[in-house]
């Protein structure tokens, strides 16, 4: 016994669809894309600031994102970052700097130089250098930052999809 069912919605769904120029649906996925993409940025700087004291504006700026007809790229770049960046106090000791969350600790024979953080090399004089923490490509290369960030972007892209189509049909 076969079961016959008309569906009466299809078809205006179908020809809604087709009423989409093929330029359209190009904006809408790039619509979409680079949203999820700001989405993903959000939450890897998230991610990255429970374990770190980087401070966000650091981890953005450094985290370009491209939008492109058919999508959108995260493009992360930059050398180290300089302990600034990251919660560094100077004391009468010498300073004091705490790259991840909890663990501030003395950098020996540090000091503050024309608003640079050094700290000399030996006992002696000179040579000093500027201290640096890690870079930002390295702390969104976390394994568990990429994979909380991906998920992130994929959820939001589904869901502003579904909402540029939506509104562009005005349904």
């Amino acid at each position: 016994m076969a079961i016959i069912a008309e569906l009466t919605g299809e078809e205006m769904l179908i020809r809604a669809l087709n009423s989409l120029a093929d330029k359209n649906i190009n904006r809408i996925i790039a619509t979409a894309a680079g949203r999820a993409a700001t989405h993903a940025r959000k939450v890897g700087t998230k991610e990255i600031r429970k374990v770190y004291t980087a401070k966000s504006g650091a981890l953005k700026g450094k985290a370009q994102i491209n939008k492109m007809a058919d999508g959108a790229v995260i493009n992360i770049r930059g050398g180290s970052e300089p302990v600034k960046s990251f919660s560094a106090i100077v004391k009468g000791k010498g300073i004091f700097v705490a790259i991840k969350r909890n663990k501030k600790a003395l950098i020996p024979r540090s000091f503050m130089l024309n608003n640079r953080f050094v700290a000399r090399d030996s006992t002696s004089r000179l040579p000093f250098h500027d201290l640096y923490g890690p870079s930002v490509p390295q702390l969104f290369g976390n394994p568990d930052v990429l994979s909380k960030m991906e998920e992130a972007g994929a959820d939001m892209f589904e869901r502003r999809l579904i909402h540029e189509i939506t509104r562009r049909l005005n349904v």
